[in-house]
C-alpha cells in the first residue's frame, strides 16, 4: 500500500500540487508506474500457488470477522501471519500434533479433560491405563526435526506437482 501511495502523491504533485512537469518527467512517471504493474504482475505469475493460498485464507479470514477486503484487520492479520518466520510454524504443528496425540490417548482411556474438575472417573481411568499408554504420553513421538523434514517433503511436492496448473 506505501507504493500506491507514494504514486498518487507523485500524480497529485503532477496535476496542479504546484509542480509543473515537463514532457520528459511525465513520460519517466509513466514508465515508472509501467514497469511496477509488470513486476505485480510477474510476481503473481511466479507465485501462483502462494496466491490461491492467500486468497483462500483471506476468504476464511473475511469470513471469521464478517469484513470485506476493504476493511484492515483482515489484511492487519495476515500480514502478521507472514512476518512470522517459518520456524515458528513447524514448531506451532509440532506442538499440535503432540497435542492430537495426548488428546487420542485420554480418549482411548475415557479421560475427559476438564479443567475445572477432575472426576473420580478419571482417576480411575488415569490408573488404568495401559503401560504402552503411559509411555507414549511421557514421550516424543516424534521430535521437531524429524516433523520440520516431512513437512518440507511434503511442501516440495506439493510445489512440484501442482506448479504446473493454472
Amino acid at each position: 500500500m506505501i507504493l500506491k501511495k507514494a504514486i498518487n502523491r507523485l500524480a497529485w504533485r503532477f496535476n496542479g500540487g504546484g509542480f509543473k512537469p515537463n514532457e520528459q518527467d511525465i513520460k519517466a512517471i509513466n514508465d515508472v508506474i509501467t514497469w511496477i504493474n509488470n513486476q505485480k504482475e510477474e510476481s503473481i505469475k511466479n507465485n501462483r500457488l502462494f496466491t490461491k493460498l492467500y486468497i483462500y485464507h483471506l476468504n476464511k479470514v473475511l469470513n471469521d470477522y464478517d469484513a470485506t477486503i476493504f476493511d484492515e484487520i483482515p489484511q492487519k492479520e495476515l500480514s502478521a501471519l507472514l512476518a512470522k518466520p517459518l520456524s515458528a510454524f513447524y514448531l506451532a504443528f509440532k506442538q499440535s500434533f503432540d497435542d492430537k496425540t495426548r488428546e487420542s490417548i485420554f480418549k482411548r482411556n475415557n479421560i475427559v479433560l476438564n479443567h475445572l474438575e477432575q472426576s473420580e472417573q478419571n482417576k480411575i481411568n488415569i490408573q488404568k491405563m495401559s503401560d504402552d499408554d503411559i509411555r507414549e504420553l511421557v514421550r516424543e513421538k516424534y521430535d521437531l526435526f524429524k516433523i520440520e523434514e516431512e513437512l518440507k517433503e511434503m511442501a516440495s511436492e506439493a510445489l512440484n506437482r501442482f506448479s504446473k496448473y493454472d
